[in-house]
């Protein structure tokens, strides 16, 4: 810290002071994410965890928000309760909940492992909250699911990279009304199906399954039935899975 001080004959003097600030009474938690692998289609479960914590008053049972960064494109939530934002391919999940212990899992989030645009995604702790402690002190440890299962050859890996909805697949309109149009296009026969999903990965609607063949198909989307809200599209082939995210605003 410094000060400046003039005298009356305006002759200046400068005084500095090393001030040192006691951080120990300051609070301070360690949350860990895991490193895992996991093979296409499996449900992979997450843990938040409470590695430790200090100058937490643990007995107010204080409420957490964190949110956690995921790439969308390989990790769907299933059965989970948090809401989820998108920033480009990668999602976002505020989790909530209560400190009851000073070590810990705060919470479990499960995902299904997709063919996306990689062969792992981090898991990253963007930020985390906790009611009444200002000054809070974080140390992180991210984590990172490997998808085992994928074809590789050297330092090559086969990937499908879901490319923009209008190529891929084109929902129009996109917020949709009372109804929409689904364009899509088949590389593959076999079973196939278009299936809306809610943010949990839960199904809600099955808009189209047959034994298709290869070519260009659109399809005709009821939404009537469906809550205005945000959704999935998915797109399943024999050996495909491809995601897009819906809006139904009627």
């Amino acid at each position: 810290m410094t000060w400046t001080v003039k005298d009356i004959h305006g002759n200046t003097t400068t005084a500095q002071q090393t001030v040192t600030v006691d951080d120990s009474r300051l609070p301070v938690v360690t949350i860990t994410l895991p490193k895992s692998e996991a093979n296409l289609d499996e449900t992979v479960s997450v843990p938040l965890t409470l590695v430790s914590s200090n100058q937490i008053d643990i007995s107010a049972q204080p409420t957490f928000t964190a949110r956690v960064r995921y790439n969308n494109t390989l990790l769907l939530p299933v059965g989970a309760s948090q809401s989820v934002t998108f920033d480009g391919n990668d999602a976002i999940m505020e989790i909530i909940g209560k400190i009851t212990q000073s070590a810990q899992i705060l919470a479990t989030v499960n995902f299904k492992v997709m063919l996306g645009n990689a062969d792992r995604t981090p898991l990253v702790l963007d930020t985390i909250t906790i009611e009444n402690q200002s000054g809070l002190r974080v140390n992180k440890t991210n984590g990172e699911i490997l998808i085992k299962d994928l074809c590789r050859s050297g330092d090559t890996v086969r990937l499908f990279k879901r490319v923009a909805p209008a190529t891929l697949v084109a929902i129009r309109p996109n917020p949709a009304g009372a109804s929409a149009d689904i364009d899509f296009v088949l590389s593959e026969s076999g079973c196939t199906s278009l299936t809306i999903t809610d943010l949990k990965g839960q199904p809600v609607l099955t808009v189209w399954e047959a034994d298709a063949t290869l070519g260009n198909y659109t399809q005709r989307l009821n939404s009537l039935g469906l809550s205005d809200g945000e959704y999935f599209l998915q797109l399943r082939t024999p050996n495909e899975l491809f995601t897009s995210k819906l809006i139904i605003r009627k």
